[in-house]
């Protein structure tokens, strides 16, 4: 498999290492920095084929319509909207979300607003929403936390699988 988990803040070692060796994901460590982010987004235009996105990074790779173009799947934890709209009509990716009903990073309306207009220009949108977690469940779980990130990452490798190209 080749995707690609940008970290842009910590997450918790044991996904991390399960993520890595089960399901062969590629792990960039970058810091919350724009630049950083920005700097590993663009590397994806020629290594990776998906994309694991958590929090900046995933708002990061939500902006970022070039790189978008050449992914076949993008899964994003914890991502605010992007400022400008996506031009879904110039993409032909899957896309899964992940939402923290708890959280403050995205909205149940804008959440909504992004499956709509995927959804006019034919682009699979899938979502999850995890109704007591905050946003930081998939980064620094406690207590239920735990096993809604399990579930989550479990969601993510299934959606891979199936949005994998012959």
């Amino acid at each position: 498999m080749n995707a690609v988990l940008l970290r842009g803040e910590g997450l918790h070692d044991v996904v991390g290492e399960a993520l890595a060796e089960d399901y062969q994901v590629q792990i960039v460590e970058r810091a919350t920095d724009p630049a950083a982010i920005n700097a590993a987004i663009d590397q994806l235009r020629v290594h990776a084929v998906a994309a694991i996105a958590v929090g900046a990074a995933a708002t990061a790779l939500l902006g970022h319509t070039a790189v978008l173009r050449r992914l076949t799947a993008a899964v994003v934890f914890g991502a605010s909207p992007p400022a400008s709209p996506i031009p879904y009509d110039q993409l032909k990716l899957q896309l899964l979300i992940h939402r923290a009903e708890q959280g403050r990073a995205m909205s149940a309306a804008q959440l909504a607003e992004l499956r709509t207009g995927a959804n006019a220009d034919n682009v699979l949108v899938f979502d999850w929403e995890y109704p007591t977690a905050n946003d930081q469940f998939f980064v620094a779980p406690t207590g239920a936390d735990r096993d809604q990130q399990m579930i989550a990452w479990d969601r993510t490798r299934d959606f891979l699988i199936n949005a994998w190209p012959d």
